[in-house]
């Protein structure tokens, strides 16, 4: 941000790159941005481009979606041993970590090449 005066100051929002998540605090930028009639129509367009494409929604916006996110990919890893014993050893930072690599790939078949590494890093621990 830059201060213009003693009231006043310009935050500079880059233009998003087409497949960028959009985060809770993004999403409450919007809002705002909304509320007090500063929303540009450029603005609007990535918003309106990022819910078409699906990236409005790619990450969760509270903790407990992300926990449950977690815990579904922990029943993922289940058959796999000592991956799935590996990963709840795993601080939930890094199962986080872990979470949310395998769910940006957009693509099925990308996703399922990441999970065997995931799958082979754990096992190597």
């Amino acid at each position: 941000m830059r201060r213009v005066d003693d009231t006043k100051y310009l935050k500079y929002f880059a233009r998003r790159r087409a497949k960028s998540i959009w985060s809770a605090k993004n999403k409450k930028t919007v809002d705002a941005l909304r509320e007090k009639k500063l929303m540009t129509e450029l603005g609007e367009q990535a918003v309106a481009a990022a819910k078409k494409s699906g990236m409005w929604d790619a990450r969760p916006d509270s903790v407990a979606d992300e926990q449950e996110l977690v815990e579904a990919f922990a029943k993922k890893l289940a058959g796999f041993s000592p991956a799935y014993e590996n990963f709840l050893k795993l601080s939930p930072s890094a199962k986080r970590a872990q979470t949310r690599r395998h769910l940006s790939f957009k693509g099925e078949e990308a996703r399922q090449r990441d999970f065997v590494k995931i799958i082979d890093m754990l096992n190597a621990m």
